[in-house]
C-alpha cells in the first residue's frame, strides 16, 4: 500500500515544473510538438536527478535500506506519471 508521504515527494514538483514548461513553450511557432518533446525530456531528466537527490538524502539520514529504495521507486514513478 503507497503511503501518502512516498507519493507527495515527486507529485507538487512534476506539476510545478510541467506548468512552466507548457507556460513557456506554449507561445512557440509550433506549440504542441515542442511542449511535448519538453515535457518528455524533463520527465525523464529532471526526475533522475531529483530522485538521486532524495535517495542520497534517505542515505544519509541512515533509514533502512528498504525503505530507502521503496521510496526512491516510488517517488521516480510518481514523477514519471
Amino acid at each position: 500500500m503507497v503511503k501518502s508521504r512516498e507519493f507527495s515527494f515527486g507529485a507538487t514538483s512534476a506539476v510545478i515544473t510541467s506548468l512552466a514548461i507548457i507556460v513557456g513553450l506554449s507561445k512557440t511557432v509550433n506549440a504542441k510538438i515542442n511542449i511535448i518533446s519538453a515535457l518528455l525530456v524533463i520527465a525523464i531528466a529532471d526526475n533522475i536527478s531529483d530522485t538521486f537527490g532524495i535517495h542520497m538524502h534517505q542515505e544519509a539520514q541512515s533509514e533502512n535500506a528498504k525503505e530507502t529504495k521503496k521510496v526512491t521507486v516510488y517517488n521516480f514513478l510518481t514523477r514519471l506519471l
